[in-house]
């Protein structure tokens, strides 16, 4: 038998998809992880991420995003906060519809240009609230 000392490493933080590599060799390693920064790496409460969604409303609601897109996100946005007030979050309810709100501020930054700024301010917010659901979402 001989030894392979070629080998993959291959590391994954904090991303949405996922994957599986396999490889003969000696020396493969893969690492995954799902995390976002939290201010000051702390835990939020459920409190705190009500309190990260009204801010992220209130943005939406004062952009000069095209109306349609507006109110598409103020919906899937109450919706997401529905499922997080309850006595025990349903935290992948909120987290695809999270994902809406991304979609559709995506959708906007390509309409016009006062989305893209809509979408670089809010994205730190959609960061801190899908760390607390335990799952990231946003893309670039």
């Amino acid at each position: 038998m001989t030894n392979n000392f070629g080998g993959i490493s291959q590391s994954n933080t904090g991303s949405m998809g996922g994957g599986q590599q396999a490889a003969t060799g000696n020396h493969n390693k893969q690492t995954m992880s799902n995390q976002a920064d939290t201010s000051a790496g702390e835990q939020l409460s459920q409190q705190q991420v009500l309190q990260l969604l009204t801010e992220l409303k209130q943005s939406i609601n004062e952009s000069e995003i095209p109306v349609e897109i507006k109110e598409e996100a103020t919906t899937y946005l109450s919706a997401a906060r529905k499922a997080i007030e309850k006595e025990e979050p349903n935290k992948e309810r909120a987290k695809i519809n999270l994902e809406g709100v991304a979609e559709e501020l995506e959708k906007a930054s390509k309409v016009a240009g006062t989305g893209i700024t809509l979408f670089t301010k809010v994205k730190p917010i959609l960061l801190k609230v899908v760390g607390w659901l335990g799952v990231l979402t946003t893309g670039s």
